[in-house]
Formats: structure tokens, C-alpha cells, sequence
């Protein structure tokens, strides 16, 4: 492959890369991901945490409230 059709390529790429961004909404925009960072930053000056414990004792709980109301159906 010549310079020139790398350049086309790489183009179409590009060009496919912007079209499929634009249309998948389940990714975050940058500048969602920068406001979500600067809202944990801001969160945890704050002082407001909690244990790495507790975190994972709710994620255990929501599971096993999942895996209950999917064995009913």
C-alpha cells in the first residue's frame, strides 16, 4: 500500500471512528469522564467516604438481591 492510499485509509477510518462515537451513547464523552473524576476528587476532599468494607458489603448485597429476582422468574 502506497502513501496515498494509507492516507485514504486512515481518513476512512478517522471519519468511521467520529460515526461510531457519535451513535454508541453507552460510552462516556471525555467531558463526562473529566466532570465525573472531578466530582469523585471533590467527594473525597470533602471527606466524603467510607471503607472499602462497607463498598463491597453493598456490591455483595445488590448480587445477591440480583441473583434472588432472577431464580423467581
Amino acid at each position: 500500500m502506497g502513501p496515498i492510499e494509507r492516507k485514504k485509509a486512515a481518513e476512512l477510518i478517522d471519519e468511521d471512528s467520529v460515526f461510531t462515537s457519535a451513535i454508541d451513547d453507552d460510552e462516556p464523552t471525555e467531558e463526562e469522564l473529566r466532570a465525573s473524576v472531578r466530582r469523585s476528587m471533590q467527594q473525597a476532599l470533602a471527606g466524603e467516604t467510607r471503607s472499602a468494607d462497607d463498598a463491597l458489603e453493598e456490591i455483595r448485597r445488590e448480587l445477591a438481591s440480583y441473583a434472588d429476582a432472577r431464580q423467581d422468574h
